[in-house]
């Protein structure tokens, strides 16, 4: 591992756990689905070209290696070069400037040479030409898997910039599910409440251990031909979600996979599902203090209308916002994008992203008799569950199944 890339994987699992904890994973009825790595990519967009306390809150609240941009530029470029000759991952990255504006010679280099993106020119006032353009571009980036992200109301003749991350992942299971013996099972979504979904079948050896301080049991699905893995957590009992949340609080992933050991003939059961997700994270970001397709957008408006803001009401601002508040304010500071003096502040942070889990492989006849009886070799994803997909340095993927009946 790569000392930068080292570096940034533990802000990204500290990143992770905290907008878990922000979106009340272990309690919300709906499904949740992020990119942490993409998330702290475009937010590194933004802190390339922030200043003062704008950059260091970025900073701070993504839990970058440093408030140095250099050396954010360093750790980022570290890890965006290892994907970037990758069959199974695609990355990138824009930034669409509106026209009569010019960007800095300075920070379009940075993002050129630290996170890998070029820079366009648009006319945002043309929503809809606008909207079809970097629709376009994120469709031929993704393999044609994200199609229609940008809508024309979301941009207008105040946009001044679009920060734009796609990610498109399409990984194959080391040990393949057997398809012929996918078949219903109950999947219980409290301790008297279930429905019937699609269960995936594998035995194999896996890594895999009970986790006694966690109440749960941990199992890694690997990837094939890649360093990438899935970390499935499975609560004990059919309710211990939120038990499971709070504890995790507590523990880095990174020691909590050293605990993981080989064991022959374990016995797999695992729901197939497809889900897509989408979230405004403005007031996640404002409020959280440390605070396989994806697309991620950042949207800078201008600020025609700047009032005087007097000390007290600064302080004030300053006391009810936690987190990242100067960005997404009037006194943001973005100087370094832009050649003209105007200020402008984040006005929306979006992602949508989507996973297919399904069996992708050969089938392998087993005998009928192993599906019917459930043994201490049976790791059954038979309730709700929290589940990573990552390479143990940088989380690409963070989710929470618990409802079936919302795919």
């Amino acid at each position: 591992m790569a000392q930068k890339e080292f570096k940034l994987a533990p802000g990204c699992v500290e990143l992770t756990l905290k907008l878990f904890d922000k979106l009340q994973a272990s309690k919300s009825k709906e499904n949740i689905l992020i990119s942490p790595l993409f998330i702290q990519t475009s937010m590194a967009l933004t802190f390339a070209g922030a200043k003062g306390k704008t950059a260091d809150e970025i900073a701070s609240a993504m839990k970058f290696v440093s408030n140095c941009p250099k050396e954010v530029g360093d750790s980022f470029c570290s890890v965006l070069e290892k994907f970037q000759n990758s069959p199974w991952i695609k990355i990138a990255n824009k930034v669409y400037v509106s026209e009569g504006n010019v960007i800095k010679p300075e920070y379009a280099a940075v993002i050129e040479d630290h996170y890998h993106a070029a820079a366009e020119t648009i006319d945002f006032a043309k929503s809809e030409d606008a909207a079809k353009h970097i629709n376009a571009w994120i469709e031929s980036k993704t393999a044609g898997e994200i199609t229609d992200i940008v809508s024309a109301k979301s941009l207008s003749c105040d946009t001044r910039l679009a920060l734009i991350n796609a990610l498109y992942f399409k990984g194959e299971w080391r040990q393949k599910f057997r398809q012929e013996y996918t078949s219903d099972h109950n999947f219980w979504l409290n301790e008297e409440v279930s429905v019937k979904v699609k269960f995936m079948y594998v035995e194999s050896t896996f890594r895999y251990d009970f986790i006694k301080e966690l109440d749960c049991e941990c199992l890694e699905l690997p990837y094939k031909d890649s360093d990438l893995s899935m970390l499935v957590l499975l609560p004990a009992k059919r309710e211990g979600l939120k038990n499971l949340a709070k504890k995790l609080k507590n523990v880095n992933l990174l020691d909590l996979d050293k605990q993981l050991k080989e064991v022959f003939d374990k016995v797999v059961r695992f729901p197939k599902f497809k889900i897509e997700y989408s979230i405004e994270l403005s007031n996640v970001l404002k409020e959280v203090r440390i605070i396989w397709n994806i697309f991620f957008i950042i949207y800078i408006r201008g600020q025609p209308n700047m009032k005087k803001v007097t000390a007290n009401s600064t302080k004030s601002a300053e006391k009810n916002c936690m987190g990242i508040s100067t960005a997404f304010g009037k006194r943001a500071e973005f100087s370094n994008m832009l050649e003209a003096g105007e200020r402008f502040n984040i006005s929306k942070v979006f992602q949508k992203s989507s996973i297919e889990v399904n069996e992708v492989g050969d089938i392998y006849p087993v005998p009928s008799a192993l599906l019917a009886f459930r043994t201490s070799r049976e790791f059954d994803a038979n309730h709700p569950f929290l589940y990573f997909v990552w390479n143990k340095k940088n989380i690409l993927f963070a989710g929470a199944f618990v409802n079936p009946t919302n795919v």
